[in-house]
């Protein structure tokens, strides 16, 4: 091995290591602060350094574009910049659309690195390193733009040199908080329900999901009480199973049956029947969250998986 290439496989293996004390640093502090979630990712980061310092061990390249960022290295988008007077930007020799201007591209830079933050989460979220550190890094660019912006405007300076740029990304829409075999279904509320006595109505929903076949998935909502437009925002998980072609069809076929009931009273009459709405599955093929409305007599819900 040359000089050069045992220095460079020094620097390789000092940057694994570092990069991994950092994921445990950071592991112990979301331990410590009760956020057992983020500890456990972070750890799994750490122990994904392992193999990568044994392949630096023997000698092997490692691309190090592809390594996660720890996130002690990671900025966070803020608006906590000190805003001047009209008088104090009048004695600083601005006029007020300039103000407007620093203000305008604030805002629009805070507005890029969020995003960015954004979508870098969602894709260390999916597993996808390299993505998640091509956002990281648009990121870093934005918040480091935002600061030369900032100082310019505290020392009076002109607004420094800008220009737009309009890039496409193709985003994996995806549920990252949901296993691959859940589907939630949240029932919002339901909107000017046609009854007699729309002040003095207690309403509940039941709802039937056809799977699996031999045996349906069945539940309800809880009763809202003394009102036609109700907010139920009741949450359900039901399991499913992708991988059956059985599955499948029922997405292509079938639909989700709501009823919304009428508490009949103690000593009066018994439950009735509001209206009904068949929810159908087929957008579920091509998409991770629906959103559905129907007539007055239904609620509204929303599907995710």
């Amino acid at each position: 091995m040359s000089v050069g290439q045992h220095t460079r496989q020094q620097k390789q293996m000092a940057l694994l290591q570092s990069r991994r004390r950092l994921f445990m640093q950071a592991a112990l502090q979301a331990k410590k602060a009760g956020d057992m979630a983020t500890a456990k990712e972070y750890l799994r980061s750490a122990k994904g350094f392992e193999p990568l310092l044994e392949a630096t061990e023997s000698g092997l390249p490692v691309n190090m574009d592809s390594l996660p960022i720890p996130p002690q290295h990671r900025a966070k988008a803020t608006t906590d910049f000190e805003v001047l007077s009209r008088d104090e930007v009048m004695e600083a020799g601005q006029d007020e659309d300039l103000t407007q201007l620093f203000q305008k591209l604030e805002a629009s830079l805070i507005r890029q690195a969020t995003m960015c933050q954004t979508n870098r989460d969602h894709y260390q979220a999916l597993g996808d390193v390299a993505q998640a550190n091509k956002f990281d890094r648009f990121s870093q660019n934005s918040l480091k733009d935002l600061d030369a912006l900032r100082h310019a405007f505290r020392r009076g300076d002109f607004v420094p040199k800008f220009h737009y740029e309009m890039r496409e990304f193709q985003i994996v829409k995806a549920c990252t908080d949901l296993n691959s075999n859940d589907l939630e279904m949240t029932i919002v509320r339901g909107i000017n329900y046609n009854v007699p006595n729309p002040k003095d109505v207690d309403t509940y929903v039941k709802w039937e999901f056809p799977w699996p076949q031999e045996a349906p998935t069945y539940d309800k909502t809880g009763k809202v009480r003394n009102t036609n437009n109700p907010d139920y925002d009741a949450k359900f998980l039901i399991a499913i199973d992708r991988s059956s072609r059985s599955m499948m069809r029922i997405f292509r076929r079938q639909s989700i049956k709501c009823e919304v009931w009428e508490r009949g009273h103690l000593f009066g009459w018994t439950d009735q029947l509001i209206g009904t709405a068949q929810i159908k599955l087929e957008d579920l093929q091509d998409k991770c969250v629906v959103h559905k409305a129907y007539n007055p007599s239904t609620p509204s819900l929303s599907l995710r998986s």
